[in-house]
């Protein structure tokens, strides 16, 4: 099956009978360990903002814990009084919440941002020490006990 655009290291040209042909690219340079490294990275942070937009777990419940509702809770604990005497959960549910109470769900998803942070770091420098392209290429991104790190 022919494909739109020709692999890496290959040119398409006009053969002899004038059908379009692969051959191989005189400029290419293969992606040397920098480049290969610099990929992972950006893997990385990709998974990194995918676990910001997760859940976090508090007091029995699961509560959204993307930038949209981070900059919600942001703006009642500055505004200093609660809208509502109540917050919504990721499952769409209204629980009973205080003002102390929303303060110690802030904390919980910060505190989640600072593992996920923390965890991101820990993976760049674990690429980082890698000496061959294949070991950066397979290197496992996620948590541990996802990732088989």
């Amino acid at each position: 099956m022919a494909t739109r655009n020709p692999s890496p290291g290959k040119l398409r040209q006009p053969g002899p009978d004038g059908l379009p042909e692969l051959v191989d690219d005189p400029d290419y340079q293969p992606p040397g360990l920098a480049d290969v490294v610099a990929t992972k990275h950006v893997e990385i942070n990709a998974w990194r903002d995918q676990q910001e937009l997760t859940t976090v777990a508090h007091n029995g419940h699961r509560w959204d814990a993307d930038p949209t509702s981070r900059a919600r809770i942001e703006s009642v604990l500055l505004a200093g009084a609660m809208p509502l005497d109540y917050w919504t959960d990721a499952d769409n549910v209204d629980r009973p919440m205080t003002l102390e109470q929303l303060r110690a769900l802030y904390a919980a998803i910060v505190q989640q941002g600072g593992r996920i942070h923390d965890r991101q770091r820990q993976m760049k420098a674990e690429v980082a020490a890698l000496t061959t392209i294949d070991a950066v290429q397979a290197y496992p991104i996620g948590w541990p006990d996802e990732a088989g790190a």
